[in-house]
């Protein structure tokens, strides 16, 4: 596929804790990105009466249980954040919507005066995402998705993109399609039986504010392979 778009990043925080011996808080992220979700992980920290081999904290995302943390290497209430890790979080994300849930073990007890109110562990996450929105910034991209084997699928999540030219100003359609009379054909999608020539136009200008001026580049094809002679 070809298509204008722009990468963006993002990126939210959030913490919870509990004074509860043993027990749990939770954040939820939603809405965070509006174009096509690319990547996301999760950074996190805790922090408590985690000093312990069976003093940790177990994390689940969207109900999938992603490991613990502070099995080793943390200390007791130091009242910083310890024990970071990083997971990818991309195929829990793609709803736009995801909840983590930190459970202390039961030998994690509320011994932490540090930080007021006394808790027994505390959570930060710390969500960054990578995203493609489609239709905006300047760039012309390719995206190229290779098929698995038998069955033949082509996985959304292992597409290829790669930007073939920046500085566009144009808007779409930056693609026209024609009949074998040279008639636009303005129904989309448009038809392959149909379909005799394409043509591309873009406007280039790497810097809109200083000369030179608006640079245009126009070509057309004929498919080869949709010829009638």
């Amino acid at each position: 596929r070809y298509f204008l778009g722009t990468v963006s990043t993002g990126n939210l925080v959030q913490e919870c804790q509990t004074a509860s011996g043993g027990g749990s808080c939770s954040v939820t992220f939603s809405n965070f990105f509006i174009g096509e979700l690319k990547s996301a992980q999760i950074k996190i920290l805790v922090e408590g009466d985690l000093d312990s081999s069976n003093e940790y904290v177990t994390v689940f995302a969207n109900g999938a249980n992603m490991g613990d943390l502070c099995r080793s290497g943390c200390f007791h209430c130091p009242g910083i954040l310890q024990g970071t890790t990083i997971l990818d979080v991309t195929s829990q994300a793609m709803g736009n919507s995801i909840q983590f849930l930190a459970v202390a073990s039961s030998k994690v007890g509320r011994e932490c005066p540090v930080a007021a109110p006394d808790h027994s562990m505390k959570a930060r996450f710390e969500l960054t995402w990578t995203e493609e929105i489609i239709g905006a910034g300047n760039e012309l991209r390719k995206g190229v998705i290779s098929a698995t084997s038998s069955p033949v699928q082509y996985p959304l999540d292992q597409e290829q993109i790669s930007v073939l030219t920046s500085y566009v100003r144009n808007a779409p359609p930056i693609f026209e399609y024609f009949d074998a009379n040279g008639n636009k054909i303005t129904s989309v999608p448009t038809s392959l039986v149909d379909t005799k020539m394409i043509k591309t136009f873009l406007v280039i200008n790497i810097n809109p504010n200083r000369l030179p001026d608006e640079f245009g580049l126009e070509t057309s094809v004929q498919l080869r392979n949709l010829k009638t002679e």
